[in-house]
């Protein structure tokens, strides 16, 4: 019988598969069994990588205990945890996104360039250039974190 659990600790350097590829394969695999990386290193630049594989949160090691535990708790309620040394889930207090704004944050965090976006929205490039900041003012790892845990897009 195949092991099951419903959320999985991982680092994102492992001897013969990267953390991305792993996480990637266990939401495939075992699409109830949500991921949560422990790292040692800052992993701003992996956070998209991850998120877009399916890992739920991300901790640091030289965060305190409680951050991993906060986050396996928040994986295994499937809600996002990214300490605020990886970064954060964007808050967004003001008038919910259009159906076109969450069509366009969508096709971003499914990993769409601008011009593609552009393309399949049928707007401008330009447009989009200027709608992507202005939707979430942020960068594009936290607007992929917004997408999966306001289920724009899937994990």
């Amino acid at each position: 019988m195949e092991a099951s659990p419903d959320v999985a600790v991982l680092a994102p350097a492992l001897p013969l598969l990267n953390g991305v590829d792993l996480t990637r394969q266990i939401r495939t695999r075992l699409a109830r069994t949500e991921v949560v990386i422990f790292t040692q290193h800052n992993a701003e630049n992996l956070k998209s990588s991850l998120v877009q594989a399916g890992a739920r949160g991300c901790v640091r090691k030289s965060e305190p205990m409680r951050h991993l535990i906060e986050a396996v708790q928040s994986a295994a309620d499937q809600k996002p945890y990214f300490t605020s040394a990886i970064g954060t889930v964007p808050k967004r207090s003001e008038q919910p996104l259009t159906e076109r704004e969450r069509e366009g944050v969508r096709l971003v965090a499914e990993g769409y360039s601008n011009k593609a976006v552009a393309n399949l929205l049928c707007i401008c490039c330009k447009t989009v250039d200027a709608h992507r900041p202005s939707i979430m003012r942020t960068r594009a790892a936290e607007l992929v974190c917004y997408a999966v845990s306001h289920q724009i897009t899937a994990a």
